[in-house]
């Protein structure tokens, strides 16, 4: 049987570039415990080009262009293939007749798979619209050499900071307050400032301890303060901004891959006429 050398990360990046949607993973288990495997193993299978094709000529929801879930299994720090699920219906890898080849006991040893790919388990930490970058809050690494593991590295992901519905209604009721603070003390203020706030600093629980503002005059979606805004706005809007989003921990913060990362930072200034 000829051996496909393959890299599951790079299939998704080929094979769906056309989508911006997340992709449900194939389902791995492992010591009795239930994985999401993120990334699509019989892709690298030159024996199922046919087959994958067919089933995916049928898709119907965009969140699984390739219309199959592959439900797999590690024994012994092997991988296998033990059935899949296409439009509801279970097809068994021994009964597969391009796998046959394969199968031992039943599942087909993936003995083709010679690659690096991601497992995760617990709650979705960030959810991403890339093909499988979403974050869990248990992610394994796993380095596969003809479909037997050689290395794993595992890493723990969690939110440190939510913003709730709440939060965010919240802040856009303190924004409206400071735009009408700005026309007056300010009158000839511009209608709109768009201000980037960073979190800085963390003390030992990894909560932010300083804000920093900055004012873009330009991002890839929109023009910002283009005629420029004065010493004195700045400072108001900096200080006010700095004590707000500090006390009430506005912003989405994360701890993903070992770093500290945040999410949403744009304040939107509407300065009322």
């Amino acid at each position: 049987m000829k051996q496909i050398i393959i890299t599951l990360i790079a299939w998704t990046a080929i094979v769906l570039n056309a989508s911006a949607t997340a992709q449900n993973p194939e389902v791995l288990m492992w010591n009795g415990q239930k994985y999401n495997l993120m990334a699509e193993p019989l892709l690298g299978c030159e024996e199922m080009d046919s087959l994958l094709g067919e089933w995916g000529s049928e898709w119907e929801a965009t969140s699984s262009w390739r219309n199959y879930e592959g439900y797999w299994e590690i024994v012994d720090s092997v991988l296998y293939l033990n059935y899949v699920k296409v439009n509801g219906d279970t097809i068994y890898a021994r009964d597969i007749p391009v796998l046959k080849p394969y199968c031992t006991n039943g599942m087909a040893k993936a003995t083709w798979v010679t690659s690096s790919f991601k497992i995760t388990s617990g709650k979705i930490v960030y959810p991403d619209t890339g093909f499988y970058t979403t974050s869990y809050e248990h992610e394994d690494q796993v380095e596969m050499k003809d479909g037997v593991i050689v290395s794993m590295k595992h890493t723990e992901n969690k939110r440190l900071i939510y913003s709730t519905w709440e939060k965010r209604k919240a802040f856009e009721s303190f924004l409206e307050d400071l735009g009408r603070e700005l026309r007056r003390r300010f009158p000839k203020v511009r209608n709109y400032i768009g201000a980037e706030v960073w979190y800085r600093d963390y003390d030992s629980t990894m909560m932010p301890t300083s804000v920093e503002i900055v004012f873009p005059k330009k991002t890839r979606n929109r023009d910002y303060n283009r005629r420029g805004l004065s010493r004195n706005v700045k400072n108001v809007v900096r200080e006010k901004l700095a004590k707000y989003v500090l006390e009430h921990k506005v912003f989405d913060l994360y701890y993903v891959k070992g770093q500290i990362w945040q999410g949403q930072c744009m304040a939107h200034i509407n300065i009322p006429q």
